[in-house]
């Protein structure tokens, strides 16, 4: 007697219960590679921020002089400032002309004389809440939230200078070291800054520059 052909009902649960699993596998699969491009989105617009004191230097953008910086009694003009800098606090990082010269390393004053307080020229801030920009710490040697951080940039060969804190105390390492994190996928992207030209390097890795002890525990 012939046999009936076609599929038997064990059959067929397992090829049910394989598809399933390819299928689930690879909505995983997609979901991470989503994660992966909106932290790399967000990643560059940081990056894209950050060099932009840099670039006012050096091309030395006029500010508008409604305080007469310059004294020639014209609130009219446009002002070249003695400094370009990037104010990070909190998740929001500024971009400001500094106005006020008169200190040795300067750094974002938004109170206080009218005459002292910086312009503002862009201001972005981090838009997911799981990202967090932290500051390498190197006297503790943790990643730490950013109190206060500024970058400073001088006109017209952008010579850098920086201070951190309250106190505004001036950076004197060689490096400063900024992660981008994305504390609930584990993800981390760095800049490496450094202190003698200011130049700013994006890297998956602080190892390329030879900052091996300077990773997070996760990156990709």
């Amino acid at each position: 007697m012939k046999k009936p052909s076609g599929f038997t009902l064990l059959e067929l649960l397992i090829v049910i219960a394989i598809m399933a699993i390819l299928a689930t596998a690879g909505l995983v699969s997609g979901i991470r590679v989503q994660q992966q491009f909106s932290f790399l989105a967000e990643y560059k617009q940081v990056q894209s921020i950050l060099r932009q004191p840099r670039i006012h230097a050096i091309t030395q953008l006029g500010v508008p002089d409604s305080t007469d910086q310059d004294g020639d009694g014209d609130i009219t003009e446009t002002y070249i400032p003695p400094a370009y800098g990037a104010h990070i606090a909190a998740g929001t990082i500024t971009i400001f002309a500094d106005l006020a010269g008169n200190d040795s390393v300067g750094f974002y004053k938004n109170t206080g004389d009218p005459a002292v307080i910086d312009t503002d020229l862009a201001s972005y801030t981090i838009s997911n809440s799981k990202y967090a920009l932290k500051f390498y710490n190197q006297t503790s040697g943790q990643y730490e939230a950013i109190d206060s951080l500024d970058l400073l940039y001088s006109p017209p060969y952008a010579n850098f200078a920086a201070s951190e804190g309250a106190s505004h105390t001036t950076v004197t390492n060689s490096t400063i070291i900024l992660a981008l994190v994305d504390t609930q996928n584990h993800f981390a992207r760095y800049f490496v800054i450094f202190t003698k030209s200011g130049l700013i390097e994006a890297v998956a890795d602080p190892a390329q520059f030879g900052l091996e002890n300077y990773s997070y525990d996760f990156y990709f």
